[in-house]
């Protein structure tokens, strides 16, 4: 599975770690090698390998916050918005 340096149509792009006009060298210990490398330059963090801890989901990644000011639509698990006083709760829907 060869590792892109950016997203390429298959059997396009420049591989990591490999010099352009050169193969990738055969093998699965020269796969390992690419990938601890990347996983030492640090761009693994935050997905297969070095993943953040529970406490900073939701935040954005480092270097790709949105500009001030942007809206920002609540995620899937974001807690319900309190209800208006005076308002009556939605009945919850029949378990099963």
């Amino acid at each position: 599975m060869p590792l892109n340096d950016v997203p390429s149509a298959p059997g396009q792009g420049t591989l990591y770690g490999v010099p352009p006009g050169e193969d990738a060298a055969p093998g699965f210990l020269a796969y390992l090698g690419r990938v601890h490398q990347e996983a030492v330059d640090g761009r693994l963090r935050g997905g297969l390998l070095g993943q953040y801890p529970q406490s900073q989901l939701g935040e954005p990644l480092p270097g790709t916050a949105p500009l001030p000011g942007t809206p920002i639509p609540p995620g899937p698990d974001a807690p319900e918005p309190p209800l208006p006083p005076g308002a009556v709760p939605p009945i919850p829907p029949p378990a099963g």
